[in-house]
């Protein structure tokens, strides 16, 4: 007999060893029997005294668990996982990642559009920060789908400057915004200090700063014709009410009233803005989201609003602090 002995006993995990044995279970083994040549466990019984047990006397192991992966089994364990009826995108997401066809997952119950939904949603590091964020695949183009929050935080009082800092204001001077909203950005310092159209500038590698024409293709793939999308003002029929998301966020009107808010997966949320004298306002009523493009001193913006379905479309002063998303290259 080995000087240690592994038992697997009804789950349970019984170490044996010439002087101790250790007990996961109901039985509480104290020592080996010193008269038995190590074959019988000395334990406590239910009532407290001592007693004997043979080693022979006990259950065989259980058969080894069958570690065979197959599609019923990995779907079945996920679902577990997330204790819900319907996968959520993300395990889907895995499953079709390991290797599984979207056939494979029809057969297994999973709806044709969860496969949709799940093939557009993703997630990336930004290895700057170590920071996640959520993507979204609209058309062709993928999204970030939260607002970027990169850099150190200054307060509103101050403008951000060129100081090979990554600067950011979080809305009220208040960090705990920051995390739930994004950062807020000067347009300078968002383009990092050039003017060229479509820049990296403040977004991770891999992904730039969506020009003018980026939103306008983005809401026509939402159903905007492409005279709204080239007009100024409210536009559209919906799409701002497709854009946003999180109810709870937005105070309430007719943008989250409407059945189609949400449905894009791009999640705008009321991130509100900073204003060129350094206060901070409209958060719970707006989002103010920068382009890259110049519109002579002022740039291009989007703009969405609690009580309006459309997405407005103007120039705002770079000075202003606006939310940012960015665009996979």
């Amino acid at each position: 007999m080995k000087n240690i002995l592994i038992l697997l006993i009804l789950g349970y995990v019984y170490q044996l060893s010439a002087q101790q044995v250790e007990v996961q279970g109901e039985l509480k083994v104290t020592q080996m029997s010193p008269n038995d040549s190590q074959e019988n466990l000395v334990i406590h019984n239910t009532d407290g005294t001592l007693g004997t047990r043979s080693v022979a006397s006990l259950p065989p192991p259980p058969p080894p668990i069958d570690t065979t992966r197959n599609l019923a089994s990995d779907f079945e364990l996920a679902k577990q996982l997330c204790n819900c009826p319907n996968l959520p995108p993300f395990m889907i997401q895995k499953l079709l990642e390991s290797g599984y066809t979207e056939g494979d997952l029809a057969g297994a119950g999973v709806s044709e559009q969860d496969i949709i939904d799940a093939k557009r949603f993703g997630s990336f590091l930004d290895s700057r920060d170590n920071k996640f964020y959520k993507t979204v695949s609209i058309g062709t183009q993928t999204w970030m789908a939260e607002n970027l929050d990169f850099g150190t935080r200054i307060d509103g009082s101050g403008d951000q400057t060129d100081n090979s800092i990554v600067e950011k204001y979080c809305y009220g001077d208040d960090p705990a915004n920051c995390t739930t909203y994004g950062g807020l950005y000067q347009w300078d310092e968002m383009m990092q200090y050039v003017t060229t159209a479509g820049t990296q500038g403040v977004c991770p590698t891999g992904w730039h700063l969506p020009t003018d024409d980026d939103w306008k293709t983005l809401e026509m793939q939402l159903g905007m014709t492409q005279a709204q999308a080239d007009g100024t003002g409210y536009r559209g029929i919906d799409q701002g009410s497709q854009l946003a998301d999180n109810e709870p966020l937005w105070y309430d009107g007719a943008l989250d009233q409407n059945g189609a808010f949400g449905s894009s997966g791009f999640a705008a949320l009321p991130s509100g803005l900073r204003y060129t004298n350094g206060t901070f306002g409209n958060q719970s009523f707006s989002v103010y989201l920068w382009s890259s493009s110049e519109s002579g001193g002022d740039a291009w913006h989007r703009y969405l609003y609690y009580n309006k379905l459309k997405v407005y479309r103007y120039v705002g002063l770079k000075s202003q602090g606006f939310s940012v998303r960015c665009v996979q290259d």
